[in-house]
């Protein structure tokens, strides 16, 4: 795969991310992971805790907790995460309320 970068009026490279695909997770009290693990051209995923705060975890085959050990994402946040080949991403509810996660591969 060849990345071509997006340059300004004067030639300068514009540091870009290119949107690819995008999925929800619906998080209850149990550790939800995507269905397939991301491929080698996704390198960065954007996500939104769309209705309620949740706890996420990345990795090979990852379970997310509400114990502090996993990354708390606020409802409505944006965050932008690198992922390597390979890996998936689960999510659980942070307090009491379920949601969704969405998620946006990026490359």
């Amino acid at each position: 795969m060849t990345l071509r970068l997006a340059y300004d009026e004067i030639g300068n490279p514009i540091q870009a991310l290119r949107p690819g695909t995008a999925q929800n997770i619906a998080f209850d009290a149990t550790s939800q992971q995507n269905g397939t693990a991301f491929d080698a051209g996704t390198r960065v995923l954007r996500l939104r805790a769309l209705t309620a705060d949740c706890y996420y975890k990345i990795g090979a085959n990852p379970t997310a907790a509400a114990d502090g050990t996993s990354v708390l994402l606020g409802q409505g946040e944006r965050e932008f995460v690198r992922i390597e080949a390979g890996e998936k991403i689960a999510a659980i509810r942070a307090a009491g309320v379920n949601g969704t996660l969405n998620i946006a591969e990026m490359s």
